[in-house]
């Protein structure tokens, strides 16, 4: 996937936010299953948890600024081929067409410009954030392929407001996005494990570590749970 980050964002950008919005419902339109992973992933479901599960307006939460970790891209798998992505982002309006799609490996990227939370009127260009997406479960980095059928199968619907307007997306749930932070466990995939499991504390719906438990059993995995309870347990439930 592209790695070719100018800047880095959260949604707590309105251009950023937006574009989330639009990649969602262009894809639905288009009837292409997808579903958003990675970093983007993690800070849609803060927001959630922060914002009351999408009733309150997520932007007025003074702490959410400080638990994001900003990204430079947005991840997506989806039940597509390259040619078909390619036509999509082609079609979409505010997204760069020189993005590449490379059939042979099943994966492209687009590229969309983000502008100045401030200056809604000049339209002020301040970076750009990649689009990746991913066509392919045999091609989906951190072993997610094992498990590739049941993310779509039990991918959460997300939605936000931001200042009246609504922003929805389907997202990678929360067991296995921190299925999938435990099998990269780079520096920001432990980040990004610590805040996810932070924000659904904060919940009455804190993440089912059963659930973690019985991925990683079927990912022949095991062995990172105890990882996943360390963090867990500095939050004190079970």
């Amino acid at each position: 996937m592209a790695n070719r980050k100018d800047s880095r964002y959260t949604i707590l950008n309105r251009s950023y936010s937006s574009l989330v919005d639009t990649l969602t419902s262009g894809l639905i339109n288009e009837g292409i299953p997808r579903v958003i992973v990675g970093g983007t992933a993690v800070q849609l479901h803060q927001a959630f948890c922060n914002s009351n599960y999408g009733r309150e307006d997520f932007s007025k939460n003074v702490l959410l600024n400080e638990n994001l970790r900003p990204t430079g891209d947005i991840d997506l798998i989806v039940q597509s081929d390259p040619l078909e992505m390619t036509t999509f982002f082609n079609n979409l309006p505010g997204i760069d067409p020189s993005g590449v799609a490379c059939p042979s490996r099943n994966y492209g990227y687009a590229i969309a410009p983000i502008f100045d939370n401030d200056d809604s009127r000049m339209k002020r260009s301040i970076g750009k954030l990649f689009i990746n997406y991913q066509t392919d479960s045999g091609k989906v980095k951190g072993g997610l392929d094992l498990i590739y059928d049941s993310i779509f199968k039990d991918a959460f619907d997300i939605s936000l407001n931001r200042k009246g307007s609504k922003i929805s997306a389907k997202v990678i749930s929360p067991e296995h996005l921190a299925v999938s932070k435990l099998l990269r466990n780079c520096g920001k995939d432990k980040i990004d494990l610590f805040e996810l499991i932070k924000a659904y504390n904060k919940t009455d719906e804190p993440i089912n570590s059963e659930e973690i438990r019985s991925i990683l059993k079927v990912m022949d995995r095991s062995e990172l749970y105890d990882a996943f309870r360390t963090i867990r347990d500095l939050f004190d439930y079970s």
